[in-house]
Order: structure tokens, then C-alpha cells, then sequence
């Protein structure tokens, strides 16, 4: 298996308060990871890092095998990277445009038959037509899942 990620050394914090030091983490591709703490332990501070939202006061992130540099344009590097918050937020568009968002952006090919398929595996596709904002909580989170497993 390849190395997705790679951190090295990381610390992250808030103020006065350390949330994150001397991590250091592998993560292999294609294999799934879960992340369990209490309540201010880091986990969402981690994932903003993984995400490349937020860059680490110290340490280095790799992606791929290849060095981040937070400083320098990271669209590229971002392109490659989902991530779903705990709470969704999803664009004020159909449920359609939102799981299309991420394909388009990318330039992927049969859009449609895409979205028929992860909308089958989740359970949404009677929802495609309906604007996000009309979403319950649960329907919200699926489509946000759908979009980002797509």
C-alpha cells in the first residue's frame, strides 16, 4: 500500500492552549482510519491539518509522499483532498448540483451516471430534485456524505 499521508512533528495551537504536539502519523491509502478522543482532545484541529484548512505552527504534512507548503498556492493539493464536517453544509442548490460540484469542478466524465449510483448507494435519490435548504438534518448528512464519497 502507498502512503496517503504523512505527519511529522505536528503542533497546532489556539492562544495559549497546545491542542496538537509532536504528532506524528501514517496513513496508507485505501485503508480506513478512525479517530477517537474526548471532547478538546484535537480530533477536528487533526482533521483541519489532514484537510489542509488550517497549516501546522510546526511539524510537516505530506501528501502523497510530496512535502505541503501551506505558503504557496494549495488548489492542487486541496483538489485531491474530501472532507466532511460533522455538521454538512451544502450549497443552496439542488441536492443534484451538490453531489455534481466536486465531479464538475474536476472535470470528470458521465456526471449523471455517477450520481445515479451514489445516490442509490445512499438512499437519496428521490431528494436530487429538492433544494438543500429544505433538507432535514439526516437528509442533509447523507447528501453531504454522497458528495464526498463521489
Amino acid at each position: 500500500m502507498s502512503q496517503a499521508y504523512k505527519l511529522e512533528n505536528i503542533k497546532r495551537s489556539y492562544q495559549d492552549k497546545v491542542v496538537l504536539e509532536n504528532i506524528s502519523l501514517e496513513f496508507e491509502q485505501g485503508k480506513i482510519y478512525a479517530l477517537v478522543g474526548e471532547n478538546g482532545s484535537g480530533k477536528s484541529t487533526l482533521l483541519e491539518t489532514l484537510g489542509l484548512l488550517e497549516a501546522p505552527q510546526q511539524g510537516k504534512v505530506y501528501l502523497n509522499n510530496k512535502e505541503i507548503d501551506f505558503k504557496t498556492n494549495l488548489f492542487s493539493s486541496r483538489q485531491k483532498i474530501t472532507f466532511c464536517m460533522q455538521r454538512p453544509h451544502l450549497f443552496r442548490m439542488s441536492v443534484y448540483e451538490n453531489i455534481a460540484y466536486g465531479l464538475r469542478a474536476r472535470q470528470v466524465l458521465e456526471v449523471n451516471k455517477k450520481i445515479k449510483a451514489i445516490s442509490d448507494q445512499f438512499g437519496i435519490t428521490s431528494l436530487l430534485d429538492k433544494k438543500s435548504t429544505t433538507l432535514s438534518g439526516g437528509e442533509a448528512q447523507k447528501v453531504a456524505l454522497a458528495r464526498t464519497f463521489i
